[in-house]
Order: C-alpha cells, then structure tokens, then sequence
C-alpha cells in the first residue's frame, strides 16, 4: 500500500495557470484553510475547501477543491 502524500504546512503550493500562491493554515481532518497570495497586488486572504484522496501514475496524493474553483494537488506534477 502507498502512502498518501498530504499537504504539508510551511509549504508554498501553485495551481497550473494561476499566479497566486497557496500557503496551508488550518487543517481539521480534511476541511483545510489556506492562505492565499496574488504577487501582482500583494493581497492576501483565505480560502477553504474539504480534501479528498486521489491517485495517478506518480503516486497517491491530497486533493482539494477550494470555494474559488482552484484545485490544488499535494504532489509536484
């Protein structure tokens, strides 16, 4: 059995076509906070979504969802 990789704290996460940066906070069980980054405005606020579990060819992962639409991966592609 794999092991899931999860997302971590005090790391910094992309989604694929977006600028903004994601930084993980909160995290009760699957339902994770994360602080997000636009570098062009030097804004900053929180988004939320509840993880699930996924897998592909390069291994187990975390996935979430968040409430602006991005999804975001635990693993680098």
């Amino acid at each position: 059995m794999q092991k899931i990789q999860k997302f971590q704290f005090n790391r910094i996460y992309t989604a694929p076509k977006s600028n903004k940066t994601y930084e993980l906070l909160d995290r009760s069980g699957h339902y994770l906070i994360f602080r997000v980054r636009n570098p062009k405005t030097r804004d900053s606020w929180k988004q939320f979504g509840t993880s699930t579990y996924k897998a592909d060819e390069n291994g187990a992962f975390e996935d979430v969802l968040l409430s602006d639409g991005v999804r975001l991966k635990s693993i680098a592609a």
